[in-house]
């Protein structure tokens, strides 16, 4: 517990401070490790990832944003669709807290945010595979990492291109 309170302080304060966080835009010295890093990575994925630096640069030490969340807005930005969100009505699952606070910042007309397991009440709790919404009632449909979670993902599929 200590060397991980020690290793998030050094990772803010130490020079130089190359990473720099597209959800906060603070600069720090490293990303810290998901868990202990590549240690708690399955066996097979250390096997077929070649990417050696995944659980070793998964969030940030002052944020606490995630690699997930960070992906997302600079695809979302890339994409021009952040930029866009005025307005908008966005269905959201699994909403990421920092990106969700970044999103209402856009002013989207609706941002309806959902979950299987909510872990807020402000989230719904909505089935994938049974959503409760009328047919192209939304814009955008965010659904970053859920499908994997989805026992019937080819029924959700089509519910998912039905908004």
């Amino acid at each position: 517990m200590a060397f991980r309170k020690l290793l998030r302080l050094a990772s803010i304060y130490l020079p130089p401070r190359r990473r720099r966080c597209v959800i906060c835009s603070r600069r720090v010295h490293r990303f810290l490790p998901y868990r202990d890093g590549l240690a708690s990575e399955a066996p097979l994925m250390r096997a077929v990832t070649p990417d050696r630096q995944r659980c070793g640069q998964f969030h940030v030490p002052i944020c606490g944003a995630h690699d997930r969340e960070r992906h997302l807005l600079l695809y979302l930005r890339a994409s021009g669709l952040f930029e866009a969100i005025t307005g908008l009505h966005i269905l959201h699952f699994a909403p990421e807290t920092r990106l969700t606070d970044l999103i209402a910042k856009q002013s989207p007309g609706r941002h309806v945010k959902c979950d299987l397991l909510p872990s807020a009440s402000d989230i719904q709790r909505v089935d994938l595979t049974a959503m409760p919404f009328e047919d192209a009632s939304f814009d955008l449909v965010i659904a970053n990492h859920v499908l994997e979670h989805v026992e019937d993902d080819q029924r959700a599929l089509p519910k998912l291109l039905a908004f």
